[in-house]
C-alpha cells in the first residue's frame, strides 16, 4: 500500500499523458479557431517595427509566445510533446487540489477530468485556453495553500501569478477582486486582513501598469488589451440581435451615417451592393471589423470607441428584450453546452485558389463580402497601413507596406501550413465527444457544489465557492458582449467538477450519519 501510495502522482501522470496521445488520434494538433491570429502576434513581437498594430493589442503574450517558439524550436512534434507535459500536469494539479480534502477524492476529481475529453481538448489546438487551463490550476493551487497559511510573502506570490493569468486572457483582471478574499475567508484581524489584501494589490498594480506602459511606448495605446468598448455590449447588439438602428439615438444616427460616407463607398462594400439596411440588419463579423476601423480612423485612435460603446447601450435601450432574452440564451449555452471538437483534417494547400463569380471574389465563411476595407488588423494610429478604396481585393496604397505585408503574410502562411501535420480519425473524435456529452453539465456540478457548501461552510469550501463564482461573473461580463463559446469556460471547469464532487460527498456524509441516528433511535 506504501509503494502505491509513494507511485500514485507517476501513475496519475503517464495515465494522463497517455490519455493526451489517444486524444491525438482524432485531434492532431492545430490552428484552432484563432490560431492564425496568434502566429501573427508571435511573428509582430519579434518585429523591430509591429507591422499590426491593432492585433498586439487584441492579444496578450502568453499563448502566442508559447505556441509560437514551440513551433520554432521544433515543429509539431516538439508542440505535441509539451502540450501532453502540460495536460499532464495540470492533472497532477487537480489531485493536488483535491488532496486538501482527501486522497480517495483526489483520485476521483483527477480521473473524471482526465477521462473528461472536452478539457483535453483544449490541449489539441493554439489558442488561450490551454496554457490558461495550466495557469489556473496552479494558481487555485497556490491559492487554496495559503488560505490554511496566510502571509505577506504568500499574497505577493498570488498577485504576480494573477499577472501571468491576465497576460493570457486580459478579462481576468477581473481576479482584483481577490483582494476581498482575506476579508471573506480568514478569521485574523482586520489590519493583518488589510496587510494581505495590500500586498496582493502592491505586486498585481504595477505589474499592470508595467505592462500598460509597455503598449504605450510600442503600440500608442496605455492598456491591457485594446476594443473592450467596442465588444461590449456592440458585438452582441450588432451580430446576434441586429438591433443597432440610425433611430436608436444620436450615436447610432451619427455612426450610420458615417458607415455610409467612409465604408459603404468603398469596396467591397459598393461591387457587392451592400446597402445600409444590409450592413445593419445582418451585419457579419468582418462588417464588425470595420466599425472598429472605422472608429479609428475617422473618431481617433485615442476615442477608445466610445461611440461604438454608446451605440451598443442605445441598441439596448430601445430593445431591451432582445438583449436580455440573447444574453440569458448565451449564459444558458455556457452553463448546459457540452464543448466538442472535430477531426483535425490536413489542408495541403493553404494558398487556395480564389473563387469568382461575375468577375469578383466569392465570400467565403457565409459572409456577405470576401474582406473587410479596413482588412480587420491593418488600421494604425500612424495611418501607414491605407488600404485601396478602388480593389475589391486587398491591396495597399504603398508598395512598400504592400511587399513587407506580404512578406509577413508569406512567414504565417508557413506556420498555417504545417498544422495540422496529419489527418485526426473521425471515429475517434466521433467517440471522444460523445463522451463528453454524457458527463454532467456545469450548471448541474455548480449545483451539487452548492448543497454541500450549504450542508458544511468552512473555509475549505467557501473558498472553492469563492473561485467558482467570480470565474462565472467573468463568464457572465464576457458574453454581455461575445457570443456564448464553450471552449471559454472549459479551463474553469476542472474546479467546478472538485467543487461538485466535494459537494457530493458532504451529501453522502448528511445522508449516512441520519441513516445512523435513525437505526440508533430504532435500536434504543
Amino acid at each position: 500500500m506504501k509503494i502505491i501510495r509513494k507511485l500514485e502522482v507517476p501513475i496519475l501522470f503517464f495515465v494522463a499523458l497517455a490519455t493526451y496521445y489517444m486524444q491525438s488520434i482524432a485531434w492532431p494538433f492545430t490552428l484552432g479557431r484563432d490560431g492564425g491570429n496568434y502566429i501573427t502576434y508571435y511573428l509582430d513581437i519579434l518585429s523591430k517595427e509591429p507591422v499590426f498594430k491593432i492585433m498586439m493589442l487584441l492579444r496578450t503574450p502568453i499563448a502566442p509566445l508559447l505556441y509560437g517558439l514551440l513551433l520554432s524550436l521544433g515543429g509539431v512534434v516538439l508542440t505535441e510533446l509539451v502540450m501532453g507535459l502540460l495536460y499532464s500536469g495540470a492533472i497532477i494539479g487537480i489531485y493536488h487540489i483535491t488532496k486538501m480534502w482527501s486522497i480517495k477524492l483526489a483520485f476521483i476529481s483527477a480521473l473524471i477530468v482526465n477521462f473528461y475529453p472536452s478539457y483535453g481538448a483544449i490541449y489539441h489546438t493554439i489558442s488561450s485556453e490551454a496554457p490558461l487551463s495550466l495557469l489556473f490550476i496552479l494558481w487555485c493551487l497556490f491559492f487554496l495553500k495559503i488560505v490554511h497559511n496566510p502571509g505577506v510573502k504568500e499574497f505577493i506570490g498570488l498577485g504576480a501569478m494573477v499577472f501571468l493569468l491576465i497576460l493570457t486572457r486580459p478579462t481576468l483582471i477581473a481576479y482584483v477582486l481577490y483582494a476581498v478574499a482575506p476579508y471573506i475567508l480568514f478569521n485574523s484581524s482586520f489590519k493583518e486582513k488589510s496587510i494581505y489584501a495590500l500586498s496582493f494589490l502592491g505586486i498585481l498594480i504595477p505589474l499592470v501598469l508595467l505592462w500598460c506602459t509597455y503598449n504605450f511606448v510600442r503600440y500608442d495605446d496605455f492598456t491591457i488589451a485594446r476594443t473592450n468598448n467596442a465588444q461590449i455590449p456592440l458585438y452582441r447588439v450588432f451580430l446576434i440581435t441586429h438591433t443597432v438602428n440610425p433611430e436608436n439615438g444620436k450615436a447610432s444616427a451619427q455612426l450610420t451615417n458615417d458607415v455610409e460616407k467612409f465604408i459603404l463607398s468603398k469596396e467591397p462594400y459598393r461591387s457587392y451592393g451592400i446597402t445600409k439596411e444590409i450592413f445593419f440588419s445582418k451585419g457579419t463579423s468582418r462588417m464588425f471589423g470595420d466599425l472598429i476601423g472605422l472608429s479609428d480612423e475617422i473618431y481617433g485612435w485615442d476615442s477608445d470607441y466610445r461611440i461604438l460603446k454608446r451605440v451598443g447601450l442605445e441598441a439596448i435601450y430601445k430593445c431591451p428584450k432582445e438583449y436580455l432574452l440573447s444574453v440569458f440564451k448565451s449564459f444558458a449555452g455556457i452553463l448546459l453546452k457540452s464543448y466538442s471538437q472535430s477531426q483535425s483534417i490536413r489542408v495541403i494547400n493553404t494558398k487556395q485558389e480564389t473563387l469568382y463569380h461575375n468577375g469578383l471574389p466569392v465570400p467565403t465563411e457565409g459572409d456577405f463580402i470576401p474582406r473587410s476595407y479596413y482588412y480587420g488588423n491593418s488600421f494604425s494610429p500612424t495611418g501607414k497601413f491605407k488600404t485601396d478604396p478602388n480593389s475589391v481585393e486587398l491591396k495597399f496604397l504603398d508598395p512598400v507596406t504592400q511587399e513587407k505585408v506580404d512578406k509577413f503574410n508569406s512567414r504565417i502562411a508557413f506556420f498555417e501550413s504545417i498544422l495540422p501535420s496529419r489527418d485526426g480519425d473521425e471515429i475517434m473524435a466521433l467517440i471522444f465527444n460523445t463522451i463528453s456529452k454524457c458527463f454532467l453539465p456545469p450548471l448541474l456540478w455548480l449545483l451539487f457544489g452548492v448543497m454541500g457548501l450549504v450542508l458544511n461552510f468552512n473555509m475549505k469550501n467557501k473558498a472553492l465557492a469563492f473561485i467558482c463564482l467570480i470565474n462565472f461573473v467573468i463568464l457572465f461580463y464576457t458574453i454581455l458582449g461575445l457570443p456564448s463559446i464553450p471552449a471559454m469556460r472549459v479551463p474553469f471547469e476542472p474546479l467546478l467538477i472538485i467543487f461538485a464532487i466535494i459537494g457530493i460527498e458532504e451529501i453522502v456524509l448528511k445522508v449516512s450519519s441520519s441513516e445512523k441516528i435513525r437505526k440508533i433511535s430504532r435500536f434504543s
